[in-house]
């Protein structure tokens, strides 16, 4: 929750301020369960589609803009009724991976 203009040196000056024992309290930290989106090229997808149907329609290629115009509606149909487009990163796994950043699954890792 933003409280100021600046949460951020506000947090870090009230800890430098802080007693040991409150110190000890504000580095605890409650890590709660993130559901996060799946990567897909789905959106790369569409918009290829859309490019060739916008392509076509300024050149009058009546088939080609059919064809874009269909493949981005369907693009659009599949990733809007797709059920399995999320995952969840548990609490334990975030605090794990705070405290090694390289103990991260690969599954989770975006580069590899």
């Amino acid at each position: 929750e933003v409280k100021s203009r600046e949460p951020w040196w506000d947090i870090k000056s009230s800890f430098a301020k802080a007693s040991k024992d409150e110190q000890e309290k504000m580095k605890k930290i409650k890590y709660q369960d993130i559901v996060m989106p799946k990567n897909t090229a789905m959106g790369i997808y569409l918009s290829a589609f859309v490019f060739i149907a916008g392509f076509a329609f300024v050149w009058h290629i009546h088939w080609l803009a059919i064809v874009g115009t269909i493949g981005a509606i369907a693009c659009a149909f599949i990733r809007a009724f797709d059920n399995n487009s999320e995952y969840v990163l548990t609490a334990s796994e975030i605090e794990k991976y705070e405290k090694d950043p390289n103990s991260m699954p690969d599954k989770y890792k975006l580069w590899h």
